[in-house]
């Protein structure tokens, strides 16, 4: 029990830090080139359940005991994923429902598990990602179709974003009349001399001292 679950705990680290690093190089880079975030590319592993837990339990130990007739005795990714994987069939639905969000699917050899790459925007519509908010954390809940969902174990480098908060542009407040001519003053509007004033006339209305503190 205590190899299974240091098993198990090992394969959970290996996923997990492969998605925590895809994460944060992702985030990075969005940041560098300024892509929204769910523009931003992601990847997401998907890990799945065995077809058969036990015999699959059983087999890896007896690969490692002298006593066993599977000592030593190792599979290909064909046969362990005929043996014990997902069936081909499954891979195939799963690829056909992601490619309607414009996700991409590749499954690792073995078939127990599958990587999925594309935007964070298009995996939160296919997952139906949302946050599920806490006292103490906030976590991503998904949902899947119930054919798919029933084989997934967990879901690795998944997290939802609002993608209700759009930045929307204010429009331009519009000028009136009166402001639209003062900041674009037509020939019209401009007030012409009044050249039949007297010379002492014309330069009380129109000249320097006019301005000049008195």
């Amino acid at each position: 029990m205590k190899k299974k679950s240091f098993v198990l705990l090992a394969l959970s680290f290996v996923l997990a830090l492969g998605g925590t690093l895809g994460t944060t190089a992702d985030a990075k880079k969005a940041k560098m080139k300024s892509i929204p975030l769910a523009d931003s590319r992601q990847v997401v592993t998907v890990s799945l359940k065995s077809t058969d837990e036990n015999a699959l339990t059983q087999y890896a130990y007896g690969t490692v005991n002298p006593s066993s007739a599977d000592f030593h005795q190792y599979l290909s990714p064909t046969q362990f994923a005929t043996k014990f994987g997902q069936p081909d069939s499954y891979v195939a639905d799963f690829k056909t429902y992601m490619a309607k969000y414009h996700v991409k699917a590749n499954p690792f050899p073995g078939n127990l598990a599958i990587k999925l790459t594309g935007t964070i925007g298009n995996l939160n519509k296919a997952f139906k990602a949302r946050l599920a908010n806490s006292s103490l954390q906030s976590s991503t809940k998904y949902r899947l179709p119930g054919k798919l969902s029933n084989q997934v174990v967990a879901v690795v480098g998944l997290y939802a974003i609002d993608q209700s908060k759009k930045t929307t542009k204010k429009p331009a407040a519009k000028l009136t009349s009166q402001a639209q001519a003062a900041s674009n003053p037509t020939q019209a509007a401009i007030k012409k001399p009044n050249t039949a004033l007297s010379p002492a006339n014309f330069s009380e209305e129109y000249g320097a001292m006019k301005f000049a503190n008195t």
